[in-house]
């Protein structure tokens, strides 16, 4: 036997003290889980699914909120590399560039073009890139792109320069694959998506709920050792709203707890908004929601205050 929902009018309010059969008509009342559309009772997916694209395995962009991320720093005076980005990263959309000149840019497809030689690869959902830039070790390379606000990059978190070390990474949930050390030479270690390392490493393992770690270098660390990797933040959707342009075209824009997005239909997907002047992107928590309304200004332009 199916569940009885009564879905009434606003007029005498909420009631939730008797079941739903026995509320009077112009009664709501609560309903977990459930929505109403076209007059068609429906279940939700939850905030869950918002903005994480996560129903299947592909990138999937309609419901992603996305940063951009300028000039991340990349491992300096090394030819072959391997760096995390923060995920998943939009593909098309990641460029390596040194001082010398030199750029490689990725094709969309997980491989690159320019200057690293073939076989540079780049995982969108993990963030791993693995590439040998073609003309030697660069000059203070760094790397610009675009990927998902639910995740979020650690760059070179420090970790004892011995040869065996452990202890915990500082955020948790790590995201599996993303974990990359380097001992500040030539030696790195990632790793395999279940729990291990694999790499320039005769034994080690990483547990991503809690962070703890242990490596064992191949030779004695030849550097500073580092640890870079992903981990899950979920920041969550606190505003959406419809922005009315001066030529009345509705624009869907959606806010985060650090970043404004608004939907681009010829793409189908969210892309994010470049503020200018004094605006800056904002700061608050996951319990401090946006209100916002459409208000001209003395000049008669539409704008959105928030």
């Amino acid at each position: 036997m199916g569940q009885v929902f009564e879905i009434s009018n606003f007029k005498d309010g909420l009631d939730n003290s008797v079941e739903p059969w026995l509320t009077i008509d112009d009664a709501i009342i609560e309903v977990d889980n459930y929505q109403t559309f076209r007059g068609v009772l429906q279940t939700r997916l939850g905030i869950n699914q918002y903005a994480q694209g996560g129903l299947n395995s592909k990138p999937t962009e309609e419901s992603r909120i996305y940063t951009t991320t300028t000039g991340e720093t990349v491992v300096d005076g090394q030819a072959t590399f391997i760096h995390t980005l923060a995920t998943p990263v939009r593909p098309g959309s990641v460029t390596f560039s040194e001082s010398g000149g030199d750029s490689a840019t990725d094709d969309g497809s997980g491989g690159f073009t320019g200057d690293f030689d073939g076989g540079a690869t780049i995982d969108y959902f993990t963030g791993v890139v693995s590439a040998t830039w073609t003309n030697g070790a660069p000059t203070t390379p760094v790397v610009t792109y675009t990927h998902s606000n639910s995740a979020t990059k650690i760059t070179n978190e420090d970790i004892a320069d011995t040869q065996t070390a452990s202890g915990t990474l500082s955020n948790i949930p790590v995201k599996a694959n993303s974990v990359v050390f380097t001992d500040g030479s030539t030696q790195y270690a990632y790793d395999d998506g279940a729990g291990g390392l694999t790499g320039d490493v005769s034994a080690g393992s990483v547990t991503y709920s809690t962070g703890a770690y242990s490596i064992t270098w191949n030779a004695s660390p030849g550097g500073d050792s580092k640890v870079s990797y992903v981990y899950e933040n979920c920041k969550p959707v606190m505003m959406i709203a419809n922005f009315i342009s001066e030529t009345n075209v509705n624009e869907l824009i959606v806010a985060s707890t650090n970043q404004f997005n608004k939907y681009v239909s010829g793409n189908n997907r969210f892309e994010p908004i470049t503020l200018a002047g004094s605006a800056s992107a904002p700061t608050g928590e996951k319990d401090e929601y946006f209100s916002w309304t459409n208000y001209l200004n003395s000049s008669n332009q539409p704008r959105l205050l928030m």
